[in-house]
């Protein structure tokens, strides 16, 4: 089935809870975490807030929502919050996903999208979320991000010294 996703409380607000929403006319599924953990991830991470690690964590969260919201998704239709790392949340978002159909398309899904009643509800208060994520969970999700790119072959040039490709060292 076809699902919206609609953020409502950016990532970057750590002063306000951030939600994800995903969600069509007949399902939904919702995921909180809070503002004082979004502060507690962005200082266990010791990463300036740039606009990549505010991409990641969101992705983060949308795989989290993902997984436990056990919907039937074959498409995901995302509200475009971080132009130009499209890419790097497609990755993120999908990694060790059992749906190897599952298709992502970037667009602008604007306030009539039932993602964004749900997220928004939840934000305001009027709802409850589906899902209410700690920030050592986020952080849980985080360290497996690294350790799977860790494994990832990587060509390196001769340039550096090394002829041909090899398995990146684990540090």
């Amino acid at each position: 089935m076809v699902y919206e996703v609609d953020q409502s409380g950016r990532v970057e607000e750590t002063n306000r809870a951030t939600i994800i929403a995903i969600a069509n006319k007949v399902n939904s599924f919702t995921v909180k975490i809070s503002a004082s953990e979004k502060r507690l991830v962005f200082s266990k991470i010791k990463s300036k807030e740039t606009k990549v690690t505010k991409a990641r964590i969101f992705a983060l969260l949308l795989h989290v929502a993902i997984i436990k919201s056990r919907l039937n998704i074959t498409r995901l239709i995302i509200d475009i919050e971080y132009p130009g790392y499209e890419d790097l949340i497609q990755n993120l978002a999908c990694q060790r996903l059992d749906n190897n159909e599952l298709v992502l398309e970037f667009k602008k899904i604007g306030k009539s999208s039932e993602a964004h009643f749900k997220a928004y509800g939840v934000f305001i208060g009027k709802r409850k979320p589906d899902l209410l994520l700690r920030g050592t969970d986020l952080l849980k999700e985080i360290e497996m991000k690294k350790a799977e790119s860790r494994r990832t072959l990587r060509a390196v040039t001769r340039r550096h010294g090394y002829r041909d490709s090899q398995l990146t060292r684990h540090l």
